[in-house]
């Protein structure tokens, strides 16, 4: 998935901000899953960068995916109503 960069990229700033100006140690990682609940594998490797285990990181990845799909349909729906039906 190609937005993992840009995401990183994204919130750089925030990074660099919260290092400097509130002397945090702070560590970028992006979680990607598309509109339809694609999964990236690559998020494994992000859980683990944040200390999540194996087996936890099943269960969150299960929760991020429902709420993405569910997100994802909801904004559908107000899609389906905003367009005039002609028929």
């Amino acid at each position: 998935m190609a937005n993992r960069i840009d995401n990183s990229k994204k919130y750089k700033d925030l990074q660099i901000q919260l290092s400097t100006h509130k002397r945090y140690s702070v560590t970028l990682g992006t979680i990607n899953i598309d509109c339809l609940g694609a999964y990236d594998p690559n998020n494994e490797r992000e859980f683990n960068q944040i200390g999540i285990s194996k087996s936890e990181s099943k269960i969150v990845s299960q929760i991020l995916v429902r709420e993405v799909v569910k997100q994802s349909y909801t904004i559908y729906l107000e899609l389906i109503k905003a367009v005039p039906k002609t028929l």
